[in-house]
C-alpha cells in the first residue's frame, strides 16, 4: 500500500458504542495494561536497592515526568482525536504532529540534566538523570504511535508496541540486578525498553500511513497552535497532581528513605490509577467520533460513563484502606511498613480520580481542551 493511500482498515462498519468500547478495552488492557509489567520493574527496584536508593530514583523519576511534560505539547491526545474525526484524509494531521514530536523530543533529556543540576538531589548522577530522561523521550514517542493507531481504532497494533517495551524493559532490568550493577543502570534498561518500541512503532506507522517528509501542513499546524497551550497546561496539571509530594518532599529536605516509603505508596495508587485510564483511552477515539458524528449518542455515554467511574472510585478506595498493611507487607517487605499511612490517605483521593479521568476525555473529545486545563489546575490548587 502507498504511504500516501489512507489504510480501508481505518474506517470500520459502525458499531454500537458498547461494543466499540469493548473491543477497544481488550486490546487497551493488553497494551496499557503492560504497565503493570513496568509497576513490577520498580517494585523489584524498590526491594533490590533498599527505601534509600528507592528514593532518590523517585525523587528523579517524578522530575522527569513533571519538569519534561511541556514536550508532549498534547500531540498525543490531538492526535488520536483528529484522526478519528478524519479517517480518510488524516495526512496533515500525521506528518505534521510527527515533526513537531521530534522537534521538541530533546527536551524531555535537556529538562532533567539543568533541574537536577540546580537542584543537586543526592544520591542522583547525571548518568542516572540522562538515561532516564532519554527513556522517557522514547517512551512519549511510543505513545505518540500508540495515539495514532488509537485514532484508527486499530488498538492491537498499539497493544503490541507497548507489550514489547515493557516486556524488554523488565528483562533488561532483572538481568543487570542479577548481576549487581548500580541503580544507574536500571535508567538503562527503560531506554532499552523504549527505543526498541519506538523505533518500531515509527516503522509500522510509516509503512501503514506515511510519516514522512516531514512539513508543517496549515491544518495541522493551525491546531497545534490553537490548542497545545491548553493541552500542555492540562497535562502539566495531571503530572503536578500526581508527582508534586514527591518533588515537595526533596525540596523540603526529607530523608531519601521516607520518600522511598511515600514513592512505595504512590506506586500502588499509580497502579490502579491505571484501571480508570484503560477504559477512558478506549472509550476517547469513541467519544470524539460521537461528538462529532452522533451528538445525541454522545450526550447518553458521557452520563453512563461518569456515573460509573464515581462508583469504581469509590469501591477501590474502600478496598485499599481496608487492605493496606498486608498488600504492603507482601509487595515490598518489612522495610517498607512506613509507608501505611501514606497509602491510606493517598487512596481517599481515588473517589475524585476515577470520574475526573473520563471528565477530561469528554473535555477534550469535545474540542474543550482549556476547561480540561482549568479543570486541573483547581484540582492542583486543591492538592
Amino acid at each position: 500500500m502507498s504511504s500516501a493511500t489512507p489504510d480501508p482498515r481505518g474506517a470500520a462498519a459502525p458499531l454500537r458504542l458498547e461494543r466499540r468500547l469493548g473491543r477497544n478495552s481488550i486490546f487497551k488492557v493488553a497494551g496499557d495494561g503492560s504497565r503493570f509489567l513496568l509497576a513490577l520493574f520498580l517494585l523489584l527496584v524498590a526491594r533490590r536497592y533498599g527505601p534509600a536508593a528507592f528514593g532518590a530514583f523517585s525523587l528523579l523519576y517524578a522530575s522527569v515526568i513533571v519538569f519534561s511534560i511541556v514536550a508532549d505539547l498534547g500531540l498525543n491526545l490531538l492526535a488520536t482525536r483528529q484522526i478519528a474525526a478524519h479517517k480518510t484524509d488524516p495526512g496533515p494531521y500525521l506528518r505534521t504532529f510527527f515533526t513537531c514530536k521530534l522537534a521538541v523530543l530533546p527536551v524531555w533529556v535537556i529538562v532533567p540534566l539543568v533541574v537536577c543540576k540546580l537542584a543537586r538531589y543526592p544520591g542522583i548522577g547525571l548518568t542516572l538523570t540522562a538515561l532516564v530522561g532519554a527513556s522517557f523521550a522514547m517512551r512519549n514517542l511510543l505513545e505518540f504511535f500508540g495515539a495514532i493507531f488509537s485514532g484508527f481504532e486499530q488498538i492491537q497494533y498499539e497493544a503490541v508496541l507497548k507489550l514489547t517495551a515493557h516486556i524488554l524493559l523488565l528483562l533488561a532490568g532483572i538481568a543487570a540486578m542479577a548481576r549487581g550493577l548500580p541503580i544507574a543502570w536500571m535508567g538503562g534498561a527503560m531506554l532499552c525498553g523504549y527505543l526498541t518500541a519506538a523505533v518500531w512503532g515509527a516503522l509500522w506507522c510509516h509503512r501503514k500511513w506515511g510519516l514522512l517528509p516531514l512539513d508543517f501542513h496549515p491544518e495541522g499546524l493551525s491546531i497545534v497552535t490553537a490548542e497545545t497551550l491548553p493541552l500542555t497546561a492540562m497535562g502539566a496539571g495531571l503530572a503536578g497532581l500526581g508527582k508534586w509530594n514527591t518533588l515537595a518532599l526533596g525540596f523540603m529536605g526529607v530523608p531519601a528513605a521516607q520518600i522511598g516509603w511515600f514513592s512505595a505508596a504512590e506506586k500502588v495508587i499509580a497502579a490502579l490509577d491505571a484501571l480508570p485510564m484503560l477504559v477512558t483511552a478506549a472509550s476517547y477515539p469513541v467519544l470524539s467520533d460521537l461528538h462529532k458524528n452522533d451528538p445525541g449518542n454522545f450526550a447518553s455515554a458521557r452520563a453512563r460513563l461518569l456515573k460509573a467511574f464515581l462508583l469504581v472510585g469509590v469501591l477501590t478506595a474502600a478496598g485499599v484502606a481496608l487492605f493496606s498493611r498486608p498488600a504492603l507487607q507482601l509487595l515490598y517487605g518489612a522495610s517498607y511498613g512506613g509507608a501505611r499511612a501514606s497509602l491510606c490517605l493517598l487512596a481517599s483521593g481515588l473517589v475524585g480520580a476515577f470520574p475526573s479521568y473520563m471528565l477530561l476525555n469528554i473535555l477534550v473529545a469535545s474540542g474543550r481542551s482549556a476547561d480540561g486545563a482549568i479543570a486541573q489546575f483547581i484540582l492542583l490548587g486543591a492538592g
